[in-house]
């Protein structure tokens, strides 16, 4: 699990709205080649449309050629410039580029880093690589619709409730704590019906066009058949973790740590280093 990418732009290159987007395919064709989707926890969540020029791999002759990037670019470089940081100073180099590029080349899972704690689950999606995460995403590369399944179940938000750090009261998700020491399951033989019971959620979701995750989330509008969606992952989940349907928060909790327990054995018991001690004369 990975930060997404971090533009340090000043919202030049990664702030732009579905107006200058349609202005910009409309009067600069060189310039609309490099837009592509962008998303932060506030797009994923509410399904709002932010846009954004990813210029990795534009030829020098475009940006030349390109009233629009020109001029975006140059702002870039004068607010980098302006900048107090020396770091973000030096980027001033390279002003066509976001300050730092970790998006991922395959499927991704988009997971928010802050969630409201009133929702069961929190709310992510499988992103394509076209899409551009930003830095208030997490994301998870070469991720699968297993790997998705993991996240959104019950198990997952009952570790994540319990190691996760608060914004305010909201879950606050890290790559170290929360993801990193997260005991996934080990060859699960009901696999595939986990990965079926995934893509029921995904479908359950397509059911409803018009609502964005914020809607779908929500712990007063949840529509039955999302609610029923998860219900069934949930039982899918524990059965790969040997649990019970009607496994306690409490047990499941035990459970993770006994597995987190064994998983990190080795490293408690790794041979200390010796002390040498002097003789006494």
């Amino acid at each position: 699990m990975l930060k997404g990418s971090q533009p340090t732009d000043g919202g030049h290159l990664s702030d732009i709205s579905t107006e200058e987007t349609e202005q910009i395919r409309s009067t600069d064709p060189i310039a609309a080649k490099y837009l592509r989707r962008l998303i932060g926890a506030q797009e994923l969540i509410n399904g709002e449309e932010r846009y954004c020029l990813w210029l990795v791999d534009a030829e020098p002759s475009d940006i030349r050629s390109s009233p629009e990037l020109i001029r975006r670019i140059g702002e870039v470089r004068a607010m980098r410039l302006a900048s107090k940081k020396q770091m973000t100073k030096d980027d001033a180099a390279t002003p066509h580029l976001f300050q730092e590029n970790r998006q991922p080349r395959t499927a991704y899972l988009a997971v928010p880093r802050v969630s409201s704690e009133s929702r069961r689950y929190v709310p992510m999606a499988l992103m394509g690589p076209e899409v551009i995460a930003n830095d208030a995403l997490l994301t998870v590369t070469d991720a699968t619709v297993y790997t998705f399944a993991i996240l959104h179940s019950s198990v997952f938000m009952v570790w994540n409730a319990a190691v996760s750090g608060r914004l305010e009261s909201r879950f606050r998700i890290s790559a170290e704590i929360t993801y990193n020491n997260f005991p996934w399951p080990e060859d699960p033989t009901n696999k595939t019906l986990i990965e079926t019971a995934a893509q029921a959620i995904i479908d359950a979701r397509n059911n409803h066009p018009g609502a964005c995750l914020a809607d779908l989330y929500d712990p007063l509008a949840m529509p039955r058949d999302l609610v029923e969606a998860h219900k069934k992952l949930d039982r899918e989940v524990l059965a790969a973790y040997g649990l019970k349907a009607s496994s306690t928060e409490s047990e499941i909790l035990a459970n993770l740590f006994t597995r987190y327990s064994a998983l990190t054995a080795d490293l408690l018991t790794e041979e200390k280093p010796k002390v040498s001690r002097r003789r006494k004369s």
